[in-house]
Formats: C-alpha cells, structure tokens, sequence
C-alpha cells in the first residue's frame, strides 16, 4: 500500500486522470475473498486521489477442473468489491506462457465460465 500511495502521488503530480488497479497484487484477497479491513484501507487511499479507477480482474485464472469453482468464486468476490467501490471492473480470460491447456474441453469450459461471470455482473 505505501508503494501505491507513493504512485499515486507520482501519477497525481503528471495530470493522470484514470488508473487500472491490479489489486491481487496488493494482498486485498485471501482464500477467494476479500479482506475487508484492507479494503478499507485501499478505498480510503483511493478516496485522497481524484483518479477514475478501475480494476482488473483475477488474471492467474486457469479454468482447470481441480480449481475451476475457486477460480470464479475468487473472480465473482473482486467483481462484488470493484463495482462496488471503484464502479468498474476489466476482467478477461487467457493464459500465462507457462500454463498448460488441460486436454480437449478446456476452452468450452473457458467460455462457460466467462459466462458465468458475465452474467453474475448483470445485477
């Protein structure tokens, strides 16, 4: 958090208007929730900011079937957090470089799970 702050200092000083926040870097989830004292503290640092924020979802997605329900749980509590205090949220399916397809099926198991989200954030 005080290297954000010290960033948001920094892009403040530039004129930035809007910042995309990576917030899993930041320890604000635990077990696919979010630790609301933390995120008090990121939304009161946000608050001293006139910066449009959005914030991008869980990115170490990987759909497998062991983790496929923890990975969209984990997404649907950053939505619920994101839309709710920082009204925006950008979140997209892919793979790291080192990540492996987990044999015939996984890019439909992709799409279903996009969806799923998709239609969670309606609401």
């Amino acid at each position: 958090m005080e290297s954000l702050e010290a960033d948001f200092r920094s892009f403040a000083d530039m004129g930035v208007e809007a910042v995309e926040l990576e917030l899993t870097t930041l320890d604000l989830m635990v077990g696919g929730r979010v630790v609301p004292e933390r995120a008090e503290r990121l939304i009161a640092l946000t608050r001293q900011f006139d910066f449009r924020h959005t914030v991008h979802g869980v990115v170490s997605s990987n759909l497998r079937p062991g983790g496929l329900r923890y990975q969209i749980d984990a997404a649907k509590a950053l939505v619920e957090f994101a839309i709710g205090s920082m009204r925006s949220l950008v979140q997209h399916s892919g793979l790291f470089a080192d990540q492996v397809f987990d044999g015939p099926g996984f890019e439909e198991r992709e799409r279903e799970a996009v969806f799923e989200l998709a239609e969670f954030c309606k609401p």
